[in-house]
C-alpha cells in the first residue's frame, strides 16, 4: 500500500481514520483491534453500511458528513 498517493480516498493509509470525527464510531485505522481490511466501506455496530467522503479536508462517514452538511447550511 503507497503512502504517498493520498489524492486515493479508496485507500486507508497506516496513519489514517476512516472517519476524521473523533467521538464515530468509525473513527478507525486500519490494524486497529477489531479492524479488517481497508477501503472505502465499514461495517458498523449493528451491522449498517457506511461509505466515506470528503467533506472540505476531511475524511468522513455517511452520518458525520451528513451532519457537517447541516451545519454548513446553516453557517
Amino acid at each position: 500500500m503507497s503512502t504517498t498517493d493520498r489524492m486515493n480516498p479508496s485507500v486507508l493509509f497506516g496513519g489514517d481514520y476512516f472517519c476524521a470525527t473523533s467521538g464515530c464510531e468509525l473513527h478507525v485505522r486500519e490494524g486497529d483491534s477489531g479492524v479488517q481490511g481497508h477501503g472505502n466501506w465499514a461495517v458498523r455496530a449493528d451491522g449498517s453500511f457506511a461509505s466515506r467522503s470528503r467533506y472540505g479536508e476531511a475524511m468522513l462517514c455517511d452520518v458525520c458528513g451528513r451532519q457537517w452538511l447541516l451545519r454548513q447550511r446553516v453557517s
